[in-house]
């Protein structure tokens, strides 16, 4: 039993200064995106200081357009900033990904620039958690990173992502197209294989006042109507009349222009799996098994608002919503000396049909990845004897095929500093022990965003879910 006194009055300073950075989304014991409170206060605990850039607080008025950079470098931060300005927008600078997100619900932005590196998360789940709110999945969001894997960024719905160091001719480039972006015009979509009517279902529930949409058949006429003109996107359906689904991808790659070309495939389990999984590796190629996810799918890489769309497609979508999706499929790698964790995890992770391999050290961790294919993810364990979490990260990137494989980094004591080490040995995401499941499952959809599907556990076996998920 103890006592608590409180005072009945309390003085307080009207010009007390506040520093915007330590604000946070309101909300009890979690964020908007479900994840536990506490983990993002372990995360943030561990930041340096927020950098100082005066941008324009005190003067945005409704109506005004806003450009959100959500950017942990002062230099590129203002440079952006006085850029946004002579292209007659407002601006606003957060270095904290966590402000970033209150301040896009606040204000709305037009456009979004996005650093990875942050100091309180990683920029991708910043980036995830834009593309899950119904009010901001559209606003297109540009990636400036150290971080070559465009790829992922891509998935995850970035309308662009450049890689620093950005000069000012870039960034100039950068805004103009941000500028261009917001002048009103058609999107275009290529629909691809349109024998059995999925075509049809899917522009009826787009609409068309927004989206200039054109069917073909073959694999041949797709290929002829992309010579001739740019599309925002292509749907295609997995079988083909002329040619396979990966051939059709493959032929689009060889187009230099066509590298970064959107595509969905629609999946009803009838390609072959390989030859698909390995056509996407260097593509940005996501894979649904259902017209309601290709809705979801096509709406967002064509940043369309849910307002404007239809009601049964903004139905549908609000109805995704309330059904989580769980890296099917994916093979894991957990590297950690404690035999109870990898117990722990394996059992969490293996009722999603997730393959988990181990090993209890960073040295045996290193051999498992160079002597196991396709491994996808990595959980690293921190406090490891002989060789560290922070070494084992550093060897693992040293190798060019592993330079993209997303790293998380797990660490019993949320120290000060201990996630700066982690990202700067070249860590992905940091977490901290006890794991949470719902936080652990959060992560790897950002990270494994190809292997992200439905799933209710217990409902597909293994086998089934290795076939349809690669």
């Amino acid at each position: 039993t103890f006592t608590l006194y409180l005072p009945q009055t309390v003085a307080l300073s009207a010009s007390a200064p506040v520093n915007p950075e330590s604000l946070t989304p309101s909300g009890a014991g979690q964020t908007s995106n479900g994840e536990p409170a506490h983990a993002i206060s372990a995360r943030a605990s561990a930041g340096s200081s927020p950098i100082q850039v005066g941008d324009d607080q005190a003067s945005i008025q409704p109506g005004d357009r806003v450009l959100l950079s959500i950017l942990n470098d002062a230099g590129l931060a203002q440079t952006v900033l006085d850029l946004a300005h002579a292209a007659g927008f407002k601006a606003r600078v957060a270095s904290r990904g966590e402000l970033g997100l209150t301040l896009a619900q606040q204000l709305r932005p037009v456009a979004v620039t996005l650093d990875t590196r942050l100091p309180d998360m990683a920029g991708q789940s910043v980036l995830y958690r834009l593309k899950r709110e119904t009010h901001l999945r559209h606003i297109p969001v540009h990636v400036i990173s150290d971080d070559a894997d465009w790829r992922h960024c891509l998935l995850l719905g970035a309308a662009s992502h450049s890689l620093k160091p950005a000069n000012e001719e870039d960034l100039s480039e950068l805004v103009h197209k941000i500028q261009t972006s917001l002048e009103p015009r058609s999107k275009n979509l290529l629909l691809v294989g349109c024998g059995n009517g999925w075509c049809e279902r899917l522009s009826q529930l787009i609409g068309d006042s927004r989206v200039k949409t054109l069917q073909c058949e073959t694999a041949g006429q797709a290929l002829e109507r992309l010579a001739n003109a740019p599309f925002d996107c292509v749907a295609l359906d997995s079988k083909l009349p002329d040619s396979p689904a990966h051939k059709l991808i493959r032929d689009i790659q060889t187009q230099t222009e066509r590298r970064r070309q959107a595509i969905i495939v629609h999946d009803g389990g009838r390609c072959d799996e390989k030859e698909l999984w390995r056509a996407t590796q260097d593509s940005v190629v996501r894979r649904v098994h259902s017209m309601e996810r290709l809705l979801e799918e096509t709406t967002r890489v064509l940043h369309l608002a849910e307002a404007d769309l239809p009601e049964p497609a903004r139905q549908i979508l609000a109805d995704l919503r309330q059904k989580d999706t769980v890296p099917l499929g994916a093979r894991i790698l957990i590297v950690d000396d404690d035999v109870r964790t990898i117990f722990a995890l394996t059992t969490v992770l293996e009722r999603y049909h997730i393959e988990v391999l181990h090993a209890d050290s960073g040295g045996a961790g290193i051999q498992m990845l160079g002597n196991t294919p396709d491994i996808d993810c990595v959980l690293m364990d921190v406090m490891m004897p002989e060789m560290d979490g922070c070494e084992t990260i550093r060897a693992i990137r040293q190798v060019p095929r592993f330079r993209a494989l997303p790293i998380i980094a797990v660490t019993a004591k949320a120290m000060k500093g201990d996630r700066e080490k982690c990202m700067e040995a070249g860590g992905s995401d940091y977490i901290t022990k006890p794991l949470d499941p719902t936080e652990l499952l959060s992560l790897l959809r950002v990270w494994l965003p190809f292997h992200a599907h439905e799933c209710i556990p217990g409902q597909r076996s293994l086998d089934e879910v290795r076939q349809m998920a690669s």
